[in-house]
């Protein structure tokens, strides 16, 4: 059996791909966008994603994309200003995408967060080895989920986006007794 790759090997190819460089450029823009819209624009505008060169960004209304939409070449000339090596063609400003939560910049919590996951075992072959690395690191994100106001009970963030519980509590308010996989 081949010898796994080394993490720092892997992460080297990673970083030479050109998703990875895509990624860097938006990570990069969504660190000064505060700077290059200012105070006025920041609360109304929101980069969305960088795809073939558009930068593309949420704004609160149709009127705030009109706007934009007139500034958007001092915008860029702006980004291009404090990113002189940001492939960038042009911003396309929409109303789309406002109410969808904004891509998170990896910050010194979240690195915190990555760092304390037990993703760092030995590979093995062994198939009961494996399945408790698999089972330790389904514990660790489960003790991360948020609890259920109604029961205390650990649930999965999506339940509470959803219905602002978790699904046990949701099915007893809808008046369920019975699932329909209960015996």
């Amino acid at each position: 059996m081949a010898r796994p790759e080394s993490v720092n090997n892997v992460l080297q190819k990673l970083q030479q791909t050109q998703d990875w460089r895509k990624t860097q450029q938006f990570l990069a823009i969504l660190e000064i966008w505060s700077q290059v819209a200012g105070p006025l624009v920041t609360p109304h505008a929101r980069p969305q994603r960088l795809s073939d060169g558009q930068l593309w960004v949420a704004t609160s209304s149709p009127v705030w994309a009109q706007q934009l939409t007139l500034q958007r070449q001092a915008l860029k000339d702006r980004l291009l200003a404090h990113l002189p090596d940001l492939r960038l063609k042009d911003i396309r400003f929409a109303p789309t995408g406002w109410h969808t939560p904004p891509p998170t910049p990896i910050t010194a919590s979240v690195a915190a967060k990555v760092e304390a996951m037990p993703f760092h075992w030995p590979a093995t072959d062994d198939p009961q080895e494996r399945l408790a690395q698999v089972i330790q690191v389904v514990h660790w994100r489960q003790a991360q989920w948020p609890s259920c106001p109604g029961c205390t009970l650990k649930a999965h963030p999506a339940s509470f986006k959803r219905w602002k519980c978790c699904p046990a509590c949701h099915l007893a308010e809808a008046g369920v007794t019975k699932t329909p996989l209960a015996p």
